[in-house]
């Protein structure tokens, strides 16, 4: 639910723990994800993340940050507790939005700000994690397009009935509360189920997960499965769930309130390629109300059709993962399609239907024998616009659906898949250096943020009216550098910014010579151990 609110400034707190679970794309993620390139944390998870699955150790002894871990679990009798200490994090944008993978927050215009803190207890096999959310966005004014959404002003600027995807919440400060990465949990052996409302994070990739990731507001959801299980053919994983997602106050007034999304898991690392990890993923957004619990049955089917024609809103992706650490190398990939193909005459004839993909790579680079100083290069490209036979079928987009269910695959009128949002592309190209009190990166990121929109803004009409459509996309380049540094044992600060170049903002240039917007992200923080 969110509120007015007036703004305030909130300072940045962080940790790094040596062993227990870490907030997705944390400052511990990227730590922990250094350490697997070289071979000094195992991955504990193969395909399916969420806070409580992401339990690491950290090999010791040639480990060059020992002393810099920090640990916040305490034994009380049989009782593990552990403390997330408070968790802040702080942007500004000057002239648009920019930021995603931040969960409920949306970084507007202004200052956006959010703050986590929480208490885990474990014991018997049981996990009480509670871990909410407050956000605040000050919401300044910007340029948007109209909206399509019928009954809103806010709504997304074309598909507006058939996706909730609002471009700004309103005209007024913002306040939010979210039960973030909270749940109650039962583990017995690798076998495990729950109830809360704990992010998904799908796959390989380290920046755009297509189908699930923490880029929208949490939703509750009950999953059980297998977390990572040692068997004679390899590792496997195999993890399910059925979620209960909202729109927003700012969805079309045709749309669903509610849907039901329904997800299916399943990885192997083969004992026979140590290093490789395959995985296949299949998620469904169904109207709430209009099917069951057999919705996990109708996932298991191959095709994706199963009976229930086209009244569900289907996506699935195979992934491969292929980490060396002896090299210092991570190469991954994820397919993803977003509809099913009525044949296999169909897949032979053109198998690129609605597909997406991410292709993205890490390489570690040693400065020295002691490797106390290291560089990290990560690579990752993203694409999500809309295959070519849509010329033909008439306009679409990834994440919208149209026929029932029209909430698209969003929770709260944010996408819950990849932060690039819908009919895009990204390119991101980055630098770390990790040194023994911290890391320091710098990037430069191209991304289009909805191609299809242009495609199809004259769909149907003359060639006329089509000449200029050529001109009308929208780019972002954004130049950017950030640091997180220990000032002691226990005390760590951060800095960030980030120049943001939109190019033709509002998809509609002044003869052939695209507008310029320059968007500045500032980001600062402060954290410590309680």
């Amino acid at each position: 639910m969110k509120k007015r609110a007036f703004g305030f400034l909130i300072l940045t707190f962080g940790f790094f723990a040596a062993t227990g679970q870490e907030a997705l794309l944390s400052e511990n993620a990227e730590y922990y994800g250094l350490l697997e390139l070289m071979g000094l944390s195992e991955r504990p998870t193969l395909n399916y993340r969420t806070l409580s699955d992401d339990r690491r150790s950290v090999a010791s002894g040639d480990n060059p940050w020992q002393d810099l871990e920090l640990s916040t679990t305490r034994k009380m009798g049989s009782v593990d507790v552990r403390i997330y200490g408070p968790e802040l994090f702080n942007s500004y944008n000057t002239a648009y939005p920019h930021g995603f993978d931040d969960g409920v927050l949306w970084q507007g215009v202004g200052l956006n700000s959010s703050l986590s803190a929480g208490i885990r207890a474990e014991a018997f096999g049981f996990e009480a994690t509670v871990k909410p959310v407050v956000a605040f966005e000050q919401n300044k004014d910007f340029d948007i397009l109209p909206s399509t959404a019928t009954g809103s002003d806010y709504g997304y600027f074309w598909h507006g009935d058939v996706i909730d995807l609002y471009q700004r919440p309103g005209d007024k400060p913002v306040y939010a509360f979210d039960w973030g990465d909270t749940e109650l949990r039962y583990t017995y052996g690798t076998f495990t189920l729950g109830f809360g409302t704990q992010a998904v994070w799908l796959g390989p990739s380290r920046r755009n997960a297509i189908l699930s990731s923490n880029n929208a507001p949490s939703y509750p959801k009950f999953d059980f499965g297998l977390r990572k299980t040692a068997t004679p053919i390899g590792d496997v994983e195999a993890r399910g769930w059925w979620g209960y997602t909202s729109a927003s106050e700012y969805a079309s007034s045709a749309s669903n309130s509610h849907s039901l999304f329904t997800g299916l898991s399943l990885s192997l690392a083969p004992a026979v390629l140590p290093g490789l990890t395959l995985g296949v993923n299949r998620v469904m957004f169904s109207e709430w109300g209009a099917n069951g619990l057999e919705n996990m049955l109708v996932l298991s089917i191959p095709t994706f059709k199963s009976g229930h024609g086209d009244q569900d809103n289907q996506e699935a992706s195979l992934t491969a993962d292929y980490l060396l650490p002896a090299a210092g190398v991570e190469a991954y990939v994820e397919w993803a399609r977003d509809d099913y193909s009525p044949s296999i005459n169909d897949v032979v004839r053109y198998p690129f239907h609605t597909q997406g993909y991410t292709l993205g790579m890490r390489k570690l680079v040693g400065f020295g024998e002691s490797k106390r100083v290291v560089g990290v290069i990560t690579a990752e490209i993203t694409d999500l616009e809309s295959s070519r036979d849509y010329e033909f079928l008439g306009p679409w987009s990834w994440y919208t659906h149209g026929l029932y269910e029209t909430q698209g695959a969003t929770n709260g009128g944010q996408i819950i898949g990849a932060g690039i949002g819908t009919g895009g592309n990204s390119q991101y190209l980055g630098f770390s250096v990790y040194y023994p009190r911290g890391r320091s990166t710098i990037y430069v990121q191209r991304m289009n943020r909805d191609n299809d929109y242009v495609y199809f803004m004259n769909y149907g009409g003359s060639a006329a009216d089509k000449i200029d459509d050529q001109y009308k996309f929208n780019a972002e380049m954004t130049y950017g550098a950030e640091t997180a540094y220990f000032l002691t044992d226990s005390i760590r600060g951060s800095l960030g910014l980030a120049c943001c170049m939109n190019y033709n903002p509002l998809y509609n240039p002044t003869g052939h010579v695209s507008s310029i917007i320059a968007n500045f992200y500032i980001t600062a923080g402060l954290g410590f151990k309680l």
